[in-house]
């Protein structure tokens, strides 16, 4: 996903981005991503976002 997507969906649940970045599953995500802005990544970002944040 973008950056811009990326930051957006941490601003929507309010966790800061560089925090969010340290979780290993986020990273994973962004890596399997690999800018592909995928809608199913994006969800799968807001479900990580919800649950562990």
């Amino acid at each position: 996903m973008t950056a811009n997507t990326f930051i957006s969906l941490c601003k929507e649940h309010g966790v800061d981005p560089r925090i969010a970045c340290e979780n290993s599953d986020v990273r994973d995500l962004i890596k399997k991503d690999k800018g592909k802005n995928s809608i199913t990544n994006q969800l799968h970002l807001n479900a990580i976002l919800s649950t562990q944040f």
